[in-house]
């Protein structure tokens, strides 16, 4: 009998002290608004460099830098930033780069923060940096590999145009385990997607790689998000579109039939609408991570969560 009232009042005490850390945590919590310097009470993206600054990307152009104590706002000025923020990285000298985007305009801008001064450097559609800290941006019939021999050197870029009968827009960029680069996106013929190899010669022309196993799918749907799980698995979405590569085969995992598509239907397997848009990500546990519909699911590759 002591021995289940000492296991009840060690579960008290657990639950007291789960609570007690819970009601800490909240106590520690700060909201910072535009009364405390933020640029925009609208931050659409947040990224933390290798120094530990915090940079908190805007609605109207211009982010903001937080360095645990005070924040200093960066206003739009000519074109080095309008609208809103889409993407920030880090290139491997430590420079802040930002892909900024006006919803009246067909591409967005890319500008480098050099510590001292806001560069633009190019007109894209999105921005990546890879794992030797080289920075890739993707436009309209081409992809940019920006690099730089040191951190006073301007960086040079490298493009490389992509063949296509019409205007192939590049939405996403990405770098899979083995180093390859991806990108996706959208041309008169529906999805696309590029493979490129490290020996990117200049000049080169890149061929898109029309996989013959891609499931047949709507010209209209377009490649915005690519990720790898845990077991080197390509996973592409977009609007009506999760993909999903093993190394030899594609698998839809959404049902694009126009039946589903009119009475807006979700997919049996993966609970997915197909009128929707879908962004993809992982997390080191090996889980998939899709937002769909209003609604944020995972998959361990094998199981989907309703």
């Amino acid at each position: 009998m002591n021995t289940l009232k000492n296991q009840y009042i060690i579960i008290i005490l657990i639950f007291s002290l789960v609570s007690i850390q819970n009601t800490n945590a909240f106590q520690q919590m700060k909201s910072y608004t535009v009364a405390d310097g933020l640029l925009d009470s609208v931050v659409p993206v947040i990224f933390q460099d290798s120094r530990g600054m915090l940079w908190f990307g805007s609605d109207h152009g211009g982010v903001s830098r937080f360095d645990g104590k005070t924040i200093v706002a960066f206003s739009a000025t000519s074109e080095n930033f309008y609208g809103r923020t889409q993407k920030i990285v880090e290139d491997r000298w430590g420079h802040i780069w930002f892909l900024s985007k006006n919803p009246t305009r067909e591409t967005g801008v890319i500008i480098r923060y050099n510590g001292d001064t806001f560069e633009y450097f190019a007109d894209g559609n999105c921005l990546a940096s890879d794992k030797e800290g080289n920075i890739w941006v993707g436009s309209n019939n081409n992809i940019t590999r920006f690099t730089a021999t040191s951190s006073q050197d301007i960086p040079k870029g490298l493009q490389l145009d992509v063949s296509s009968n019409s205007v192939a827009k590049v939405n996403v960029i990405f770098q899979s385990q083995d180093h390859a680069i991806w990108a996706g996106g959208n041309d008169a013929q529906g999805v696309f997607i590029v493979r490129l190899q490290n020996d990117i010669i200049p000049g080169q022309t890149v061929d898109l790689k029309r996989f013959d196993n891609i499931p047949n799918l709507p010209n209209d749907l377009s490649v915005n998000d690519i990720t790898q799980d845990t077991d080197g698995n390509l996973w592409f979405a977009g609007k009506s579109l999760l993909l999903r590569f093993d190394g030899n085969q594609f698998e839809q995992l959404i049902d694009t039939s126009l039946e589903n598509q009119m009475n807006n239907d979700a997919s049996q397997t993966t609970n997915l609408v197909a009128n929707d848009a879908v962004s993809v990500k992982s997390d080191k546990h090996g889980r998939i991570w899709y937002s769909n519909n209003g609604q944020v699911r995972w998959s361990d590759g094998k199981n989907y969560t309703g």
